[in-house]
């Protein structure tokens, strides 16, 4: 039913209904494959956690959408100083967890996480360092930041 309705939804409910899956680990290829397709046209108007909960949820399921993951990343970038250290970094864990290799999200994500580095729980830290290693992409400044940042703050790890 929420397949033939897909056309209809906004991009809140869109990202609503794939997270709701995904956190209920009910697998639907056909619902995510008629998602994909959706909610690239609808990118333009998605919140920033819309975006993160969308990508979260098919990494969470592994399912692939290159042409959804490549929008996302070029929407993303635009929206990036509205991201919050959760849905950046959870964005980013969705392009490793996937092996999906996006350099211009991870080099301006890179200069997003640093100067919100303040703001990063240690468990976000270390999922964006995470991402970036998976996929073997190199951020030196990225790198030295959080380590300054983790100096400051060693004892909350």
């Amino acid at each position: 039913e929420a397949i033939k309705k897909m056309n209809k939804f906004n991009s809140q409910e869109i990202s609503n209904t794939l997270w709701s899956y995904a956190k209920l680990r009910h697998a639907s290829p056909e619902l995510f494959d008629a998602a994909a397709k959706v909610a690239i046209k609808k990118l333009s108007k998605c919140e920033t956690q819309a975006i993160s909960n969308t990508l979260w949820s098919y990494a969470r399921f592994q399912h692939t959408s290159s042409e959804l993951f490549d929008s996302a990343a070029e929407e993303a970038i635009k929206k990036l100083g509205k991201f919050n250290s959760q849905a950046l970094s959870d964005t980013l864990w969705s392009y490793a967890r996937l092996g999906h290799v996006s350099p211009k999200l991870f080099n301006a994500a890179a200069e997003e996480a640093i100067n919100k580095l303040d703001k990063f729980k240690p468990q976000e830290m270390s999922k964006t360092l995470w991402s970036y290693a998976k996929l073997n992409h190199a951020s030196p400044k990225l790198l030295d930041a959080v380590t300054e940042q983790a100096i400051k703050e060693i004892d909350k790890f």
